[in-house]
């Protein structure tokens, strides 16, 4: 192979990593936008820490609907706009919960975990979030809360 074919097979793959890096940029950090309507009220859910440090959004707590075992539960980030940001959640065992409401193990995977890289975020503004819970048979409850 000549140094011209080297240099060449070189460039496109620094080319492909460049593209590669980029998807999983976005993959990992979606831009997408909901305009959440409103749900059924949610009652039940406590928010243990908010935070925002160093352009990144943290939150984590519990919530539950009364007399459920499973529920999807994510965490949105309210834009200036009014609109939210699907914030990354993942579930996270809560027994304390489940004693809590002397409910056996009911709500032992009540918790949550949800996490966003935000550009930016002015120091006087509290963060707005939405806590949404879905049911196995697809009702929707949803609260809002204000960290502060």
């Amino acid at each position: 192979m000549s140094s011209k074919s080297v240099n060449y097979f070189f460039m496109g793959m620094v080319v492909i990593s460049v593209l590669f890096a980029l998807l999983a940029f976005k993959t990992w950090n979606p831009s997408k936008e909901y305009d959440l309507q409103p749900d059924k009220a949610l009652t039940h859910f406590h928010v243990d820490q908010c935070q925002f440090v160093k352009n990144r959004v943290t939150v984590s707590g519990w919530a539950l609907v009364g007399g459920e075992k499973h529920i999807k539960t994510d965490v949105y980030l309210e834009q200036e706009d009014g609109k939210y940001t699907k914030m990354f959640t993942r579930h996270t065992s809560r027994p304390d919960v489940s004693s809590y409401f002397d409910s056996g193990n009911l709500y032992d995977l009540s918790g949550f975990k949800a996490a966003q890289r935000v550009n930016s975020m002015p120091s006087n503004t509290a963060l707005k979030i939405k806590i949404v819970s879905k049911i196995t048979n697809g009702d929707v409850y949803s609260a809002s809360y204000i960290c502060e």
